[in-house]
């Protein structure tokens, strides 16, 4: 039996959730037990993660805060090191053997497992991360990683500056539940009906929390344009809205209603809870608005792929690598609002086009977002870290 410990110190409930749950309950049918360690704040993220089936632990860990407030990276410094003993602690406990490491900026796993001498996969998740601060780390993940893994070719040049390295690299697509993500029109159906869309209203949306990364202040000025130019279009964002950026929410609200939208009618924000699947299948059209320095692969644009519908991406993260121009969508420039208007509309009078991409990219994620296949990838970055020479060769046959 191998174990392994995967670090996140994030509390809200995302793709890197998601991925491991999936990838966990798999690979435990492989003689893998896998443990998803939580800060302590993470209830809902941790609920959800043990409903899939996967197993956690929650403990209090401190993370880097993107804000200007001392006491806030204080804290982070302060308690670093008893982060790292309470994390060496779980790996003597649980006698891990390999810790993986989820994402670039909270390394206290990575120095936990090197004074336990247990190897490292580190994974590199987003573009979220500011230049100077990847380099600043990339000779850490050079050193400290045993394998690296990234989602997509643009994150790991973005982190790696070269892919010219003597550590094994993986790339690896986030995983879809293609079993739950599959198209039915009796679900599309009673999904538009339960939101209040009749047969003739286009349906544009996207799934994402409500926070500034996500950047919904451009998903909404683009609305604004479609709407101008397609009266029948509507819009909804399947999200939650958390206390911490409540203000932002009311900026958006405010934002929306100066410029014409009727909250609630033209514009809802859905809180869609463990409905995704059902609920999304009533877009027509799905948008990813996200700022450039934001995703690596955005899981809930695979998980529209996924339901068969165009995406049209801004360029953010490895997102181009998945939505290919002119074939799965269209990918736009950051706060490219005419752009996104301008191929929304293209799509919008071109109901044969809008079909011929949301069937490619629905048969993309059938041939490239399987959980099985994210997982076997997991099993070899593991077994490679672990010294296994011949692990890697698995690659070329996934």
């Amino acid at each position: 039996m191998m174990r392994v410990l995967s670090v996140l110190h994030y509390p809200i409930y995302g793709g890197p959730h998601n991925r491991n749950a999936q990838v966990s309950v798999i690979l435990r049918a492989k003689g893998v037990e896998s443990i998803l360690l939580l800060p302590e704040e993470a209830v809902d993220a941790a609920a959800r993660v043990e409903a899939a089936g996967a197993k956690t632990l929650r403990m209090p860990l401190a993370r880097l805060r993107k804000t200007l407030r001392p006491s806030e990276h204080l804290r982070f410094v302060s308690s670093f090191f008893q982060n790292v003993r309470e994390i060496q602690s779980v790996i003597r406990k649980y006698r891990i053997d390999v810790v993986v490491v989820n994402g670039l900026m909270n390394p206290h796993a990575v120095v936990a497992a090197k004074r336990e001498t247990v190897p490292v996969v580190w994974q590199l998740l987003d573009s979220f991360p500011p230049s100077f601060v990847r380099r600043i780390m990339r000779p850490l993940v050079n050193r400290y990683a045993n394998v690296v893994m990234c989602t997509g070719f643009n994150v790991a040049t973005q982190h790696l500056g070269t892919l010219r390295t003597i550590k094994p690299l993986i790339l690896f697509y986030p995983p879809v539940d293609l079993r739950r993500f599959d198209p039915q029109l009796s679900i599309r159906q009673l999904a538009r009906e339960e939101l209040g869309f009749d047969q003739g209203n286009l349906v544009i949306g996207n799934i994402a929390n409500v926070n500034p990364m996500k950047n919904h202040m451009t998903f909404i000025r683009a609305a604004v344009l479609v709407k101008h130019a397609f009266p029948q279009a509507r819009f909804v964002i399947f999200g939650q809205t958390y206390e911490n950026h409540q203000q932002y929410a009311k900026r958006l609200f405010a934002e929306a209603t100066n410029l014409g939208l009727n909250i609630g009618k033209d514009l809802q924000i859905v809180d869609p809870g463990m409905r995704v699947a059902e609920l999304a299948q009533a877009l027509d059209i799905y948008w990813l608005t996200s700022k450039p320095r934001s995703e690596g692969i955005s899981t809930a644009a695979e998980e529209a792929m996924a339901l068969g519908l165009p995406v049209i991406s801004t360029e953010t993260g490895s997102m181009s690598e998945i939505v290919q121009h002119g074939k799965t969508g269209f990918m736009v420039p950051p706060y490219d609002v005419d752009a996104i208007s301008r191929y929304t509309l293209r799509l919008a009078d071109d109901a044969v086009l809008r079909q011929k991409l949301g069937n490619a990219a629905r048969q993309f994620s059938l041939d490239h977002f399987g959980a099985e296949r994210c997982a076997m990838l997991h099993l070899v970055a593991y077994r490679a870290a672990l010294g296994d020479k011949q692990a890697l060769h698995c690659l070329q046959t996934l």
